[in-house]
């Protein structure tokens, strides 16, 4: 394994969003560090990348196809997926790349885990029920079990803030359309919290309020012209439009830290070769007053907030074969250019 800067990775220092990051906030701005997948010396790897220095430190080999990079709560370990053994499985690496080892050994595919808060499990999808289940993975044990079987084909996983639920983009039973259901991480039960009738089963991302009462998700209309974006309520069980969110919102919403504001992308269309977007952030509860945090040329990817977040947020924009993250402000100030490269760079994942 390779612990070397690499060329234009060098060139960050202080901040980095590359593709498939996880970046994750940390009480210790001199412990920050994100995570990201480049294919800049072969295959997909992982890099970390401090916000202090600037270091780069390739963690996977690159002849590997290593992916969706996730930090523990601790920050101590990283989960991330690897198809280093032929199909997908789950994998499990120390912070700094070291002690890298297989979780999961399924002839299917395992994929998207989610660290549970307490750091003692992952939930993970897998295509080895069909058509597709989410699995608990206790780390003490390696023993993997169906959460539920009403819950198939799911698209997103979140842990609740206090880890006793595990909010699902799924079709409950295998029905067709999409429904938001809860799984009870105790019972393996579970509840629809916004059923597959209420959006046409249009239901596309979900992100939990840090206070666990709220769930911001996107759904596009019926006839699927626009893609809205909505919080829930999750005890009363009602939903309301962000009226102040403009346009057609893309990939998930992102609370800051305090829960006062959502960020998220948004185009005029929904139209997939739309390559206008804008990055807005709204408060909550809804004022009716989004914040422009960034209208620049060519398409923005999601937005995520800086780690010990103080109204800050880092998005890429795509132009041509050419990709700039930039730094961003709910206050509207003017984004400023952190780093050009020209090459492709994917969107950044949050973790959320």
């Amino acid at each position: 394994m390779s612990k070397r800067k690499q060329g234009w990775l060098g060139l960050l220092v202080g901040l980095m969003v590359l593709p498939g990051m996880a970046l994750a906030a940390d009480d210790k701005p001199d412990d920050a560090a994100v995570l990201f997948v480049s294919n800049q010396e072969g295959a997909q790897s992982i890099y970390s990348a401090s916000l202090n220095d600037g270091a780069i430190v390739r963690l996977t080999d690159p002849a590997h196809s290593d992916m969706d990079p996730r930090w523990s709560p601790d920050r101590q370990r990283i989960a991330f997926v690897s198809r280093r053994d032929g199909n997908g499985d789950i994998y499990l690496m120390d912070a700094d790349g070291s002690n890298q080892q297989r979780l999961t050994h399924s002839e299917r595919m395992d994929f998207m885990p989610q660290w549970h808060p307490s750091g003692d499990y992952l939930a993970f999808t897998s295509s080895r029920v069909s058509p597709r289940g989410v699995f608990l993975l206790d780390l003490a044990t390696g023993e993997a079990r169906l959460l539920s079987e009403a819950v198939r084909s799911p698209e997103a996983l979140r842990w609740s803030p206090d880890g006793g639920q595990l909010a699902v983009i799924a079709r409950p039973g295998g029905e067709g359309g999409n429904a938001i259901m809860v799984i009870d991480l105790e019972d393996d039960g579970h509840s629809i919290l916004v059923p597959n009738d209420r959006h046409a089963g249009n239901v596309q991302s979900l992100a939990w309020h840090p206070s666990g009462d709220y769930l911001a998700y996107t759904a596009s209309t019926d006839n699927r012209r626009e893609v809205q974006l909505y919080v829930l309520h999750v005890q009363e069980g009602h939903s309301e439009q962000v009226a102040s969110a403009p346009g057609n919102v893309r990939g998930f919403p992102v609370w800051s830290t305090d829960g006062d504001w959502l960020v998220y992308a948004s185009t005029a269309t929904p139209a997939p070769e739309e390559t206008k977007t804008n990055i807005y952030a709204s408060r909550f509860p809804d004022d009716g007053r989004p914040v422009t945090v960034a209208t620049l040329d060519g398409q923005l990817a999601q937005p995520v907030w800086l780690p010990n977040d103080g109204g800050e947020v880092v998005f890429v924009s795509q132009k041509g074969g050419a990709a700039e993250l930039f730094r961003g402000r709910v206050d509207g100030a003017e984004p400023s250019l952190v780093f050009a490269q020209p090459a492709y760079m994917h969107s950044p994942r949050t973790g959320q």
